[in-house]
């Protein structure tokens, strides 16, 4: 009788037919992240449930959000194209403390037109002169710690 070779192993994974995994089973890092999210939440629901469950607390972080995604896609972008660059951070910051001031000196009582247009221009300078070599911007490491006196600023209009 003739010997039979054996079958070649086939490098090619078996396509097992049936239902795909699903998205949890897919993505393990924002299963981790969210089961990380659900038990702060719980925690903090429980140790602070008169102060962390109210609608000003969430409306507050609702508020806050946009601006974080905005500076994490600032950051991204300058990660993408020339490697870490943290100063996206400090520039956002001092941009942030600097329009607090402006804001509360030039518009106590609310935003005009005006001091819109000077907030975006007081932005735009700070911008520029971040953008020199970074020996000639010593001046603006601890800026914005130094003009919010290293305090939050909570009253601004």
């Amino acid at each position: 009788m003739p010997e039979k070779n054996p079958p070649a192993l086939d490098p090619r994974p078996a396509l097992r037919p049936g239902p795909r995994p699903g998205f949890f089973a897919r993505d393990r890092n924002f299963t981790r992240l969210l089961g990380l999210f659900v038990v702060l939440f719980v925690v903090c629901a429980a140790l602070q449930p008169e102060m962390f469950l109210r609608r000003a607390n969430f409306l507050s972080m609702a508020k806050q959000f946009p601006e974080f995604g905005l500076l994490a896609i600032g950051v991204g972008v300058a990660m993408l194209t020339g490697g870490i660059d943290l100063s996206v951070v400090n520039i956002a910051n001092l941009s942030a403390v600097t329009a607090a001031l402006i804001m509360k000196t030039c518009a106590p009582r609310g935003a005009t037109p005006e001091t819109t247009a000077l907030v975006i221009a007081a932005a735009m300078a700070v911008s520029l002169a971040m953008g020199f070599p970074p020996s000639s911007r010593r001046w603006a490491r601890g800026s914005s710690s130094w003009a919010s006196r290293s305090s939050p600023r909570t009253d601004a209009p």
